[in-house]
């Protein structure tokens, strides 16, 4: 292997560069199952965000504009926001989760062997995707209690708002499994690092 210039000893092979936000990472094997679920599941959110962030800049827009040019308000405008806000926070995790924009540090797994970057990925995914498991029985065991409760000011039911949660945390258990079968089928998505004296 040619001996490379001091200061760039590793390099990374990666297709993408890291932070790139316009084109994901090949999470899945091309027209696999998986492939198809993630894809519109990160559909779903992403409509779920633009949808909630418009809502809400309408509202406040109109908020503001009432209060002084009109010197009035209206009381959906102060509740609203607060009300969607779980479903633009619950629609932006999807999509991120769906198109690997999710906080991953993979110093180490980028490292490894394929071999050992695949278990650990396995175990890692498999170890996600029971977690979500558990947040999901947990938050689908809450929708009824929340039901009893209504919001101080417009006396909209609570788990009309707690529903964006329960629906993030159901897809992401989705998403985590998905990967996790991706996983096993064709290995870890990391980008490889080489140095001077070969592959880690």
């Amino acid at each position: 292997m040619t001996e490379q210039p001091a200061g760039e000893g590793r390099e990374a092979t990666s297709p993408t560069p890291d932070g790139d936000t316009a084109t994901p990472p090949r999470l899945f094997a091309e027209g696999s199952v998986e492939e198809r679920v993630n894809r519109a599941l990160t559909m779903v959110g992403s409509a779920i965000a633009v949808a909630s962030i418009s809502v809400i800049g309408l509202v406040l827009v109109v908020g503001v504009a009432l209060r002084y040019f009109m010197n009035s308000s209206a009381d959906y405008a102060t509740e609203l926001p607060t009300y969607l806000f779980p479903w633009l926070i619950s629609g932006g995790v999807i999509a991120a989760m769906g198109r690997g924009g999710h906080l991953a540090v993979d110093f180490f797994v980028a490292r490894m062997a394929p071999a050992r970057a695949r278990v650990v990925d396995i175990a890692a995914w498999g170890l996600s995707t029971a977690v979500m498991v558990v947040l999901t029985v947990v938050s689908l065991r809450l929708l009824a209690p929340l039901t009893a409760q209504v919001t101080p000011i417009l006396g909209w039911p609570v788990v009309g708002s707690f529903a964006g949660f329960a629906l993030a945390v159901v897809a992401l258990t989705v998403q985590c499994g998905c990967r996790l079968v991706s996983s096993i089928r064709i290995g870890p998505v990391h980008a490889q690092v080489t140095t001077a004296g070969g592959a880690a």
